[in-house]
């Protein structure tokens, strides 16, 4: 679910950073603090695709060994901006699939966009909507625990009507 702050030493903070994963090569949570750049590593992730586009992270990420994807996501996101950004980053998390690599989406606190954009990936990959909602906040209890929530279902419902369109608007390519 993220990491805790407020252990007394490095190896008791080291100890309370935990991944939220949603499938076996996709974790979600907040924007990494020392403890999670640490845990990628041990935990063998490739990609960190940040919602925020921060260059200091992709700086960061780059001198962690980790490949580095981000997309300026505004916070609080629009239902137009949650469409125009799924199907890039369901295409990144696909292509960090397929090359074997596991993946670490976030965005700054880990409770709004990452977890919208997850269960946007797990739709594209044919999960319903209602099932992919299930398995994000069952493996990361905070998805959707501030922010408009009626926007979020509204994306996620014009996102299922683009997929079922048709591949060419919406699949991760």
């Amino acid at each position: 679910m993220g990491y805790t702050k407020g252990s007394s030493t490095v190896e008791e903070e080291v100890l309370l950073a935990v991944l939220s994963w949603v499938r076996p090569f996709l974790a979600i949570g907040p924007r990494p603090d020392d403890a999670v750049w640490d845990l990628l590593v041990r935990e063998k992730v490739s990609l960190v695709i940040d919602l925020n586009d921060d260059v200091n992270e992709g700086r960061m990420a780059a001198g962690f060994g980790l490949g580095y994807r981000g997309l300026k996501v505004p916070d609080p996101t629009g239902v137009e901006e949650f469409l125009a950004g799924f199907p890039s980053v369901g295409g990144w998390i696909k292509a960090g699939r397929v090359s074997g690599g596991r993946v670490y989406l976030h965005c700054t606190a880990g409770v709004y966009r990452s977890p919208t954009f997850a269960m946007a990936y797990l739709m594209a990959i044919g999960e319903p909507r209602d099932r992919a909602i299930q398995i994000v906040k069952g493996a990361h209890a905070l998805s959707w625990s501030s922010g408009d929530e009626g926007t979020l279902h509204r994306a996620l419902r014009l996102w299922e009507e683009k997929l079922r369109l048709g591949p060419e608007t919406s699949r991760p390519v």
